[in-house]
């Protein structure tokens, strides 16, 4: 009983003295092997990884609620079922759509919590609203976002609508491509002062997205100097995952070298092949990713060629990660 005792108090000590971004990579590897538990059926397992994970840290998003959710039916936990979908929608705003059609639930879709679920989502979502720290900043930030897709959307339904042939393409091209420049300009520095005045806004992400390319590396942009700096700062707080400038780096190399660093661009290996095949898993290590091996396993993701790493190393690897831990 007492040695049982020292493990537990062991555990917690070492839990306490990590940082916050430690306890976010942490509990993200305890979700890459709830996941892998979960694909291997071994959903008891899977169900008590959810619960460390959690417990660490929030998640990242509503998806890996849901698929806890799902974890949780399997082992007939109906009642932590419904909490994970409940907190996927008060917590992350999850479409009722989006919830009811998840893939991961589907088999149990006749249960009762779904129909109670869709009765009372209205309220589930205000309590969304009203959980948010600051709805002026909320709102002002939907407001950037909806200037920023206007724009874009525009340019793909019109040339959606032009003859394959049409002359005037490249001009039109142009003249959309200077009107996004000047909406970006608005929405960028708009972004800073909302950033200012409220702190990081997670929405703004697609604001951020459209600065990518040359941009992300411009050392003079007035946007990037303030955003770098602050993003990394959020990382060290535990408040952002450290591969957040990943897909920045993997567009920003794709377009210098036509490979990628990370490979977030799994559906391209042909096209864009990974920069040094041989030492991925240690650089999406070094960003807290798992294996890529992972994301087939758990996603259906084709691997790119001169790819090695078997499943049982791949779940060894993420048992190193958490020991002293799980």
């Amino acid at each position: 009983m007492k040695f049982f005792t020292l493990i537990f108090l062991l555990k917690i000590i070492l839990v306490f003295s990590q940082t916050s971004e430690e306890k976010y990579i942490l509990s993200k590897n305890f979700i890459y092997l709830a996941k892998m538990d979960a694909y291997k059926k071994d959903y008891q397992s899977s169900n008590n990884r959810y619960g460390k994970a959690f417990k660490l840290h929030k998640v990242e998003d509503s998806n890996d609620l849901l698929d806890a959710a799902s974890v949780a039916f399997e082992i007939n936990n109906r009642k932590l079922a419904k909490e994970y979908i409940v907190e996927a929608i008060v917590g992350y705003n999850a479409p009722k759509e989006f919830v009811l059609e998840y893939k991961g639930l589907q088999k149990f879709k006749k249960d009762q919590i779904f129909t109670d679920i869709e009765v009372n989502y209205e309220n589930y979502v205000e309590e969304y609203y009203k959980s948010k720290k600051s709805i002026a900043a909320y709102i002002e930030v939907e407001k950037l976002i909806e200037k920023d897709q206007n724009i874009r959307n525009l340019h793909i339904n019109i040339t959606k609508k032009l003859p394959r042939n049409i002359k005037d393409k490249k001009r039109l091209d142009s003249i959309f491509n200077q009107q996004m420049i000047e909406v970006d300009s608005i929405t960028t520095n708009s972004l800073i002062e909302i950033t200012k005045k409220y702190g990081y806004q997670d929405k703004g992400w697609i604001i951020l997205w459209h600065q990518r390319g040359q941009e992300y590396k411009n050392e003079n942009s007035k946007f990037w100097k303030f955003f770098k700096p602050l993003i990394k700062k959020e990382i060290e707080n535990g408040n952002l995952h450290k591969s957040f400038f990943a897909m920045f780096d993997d567009e920003y190399e794709i377009i210098n070298s036509g490979k990628q660093v990370y490979g977030t661009y799994s559906d391209y290996f042909e096209v864009y092949p990974i920069k040094d095949i041989s030492g991925i898993d240690a650089r999406l290590k070094q960003i807290g990713f798992p294996p890529l091996l992972y994301d087939k396993l758990i996603y259906g993701k084709k691997l790119p060629e001169g790819y090695t790493l078997t499943e049982d190393q791949l779940y060894q690897e993420l048992l190193s990660r958490v020991k002293g831990y799980d």
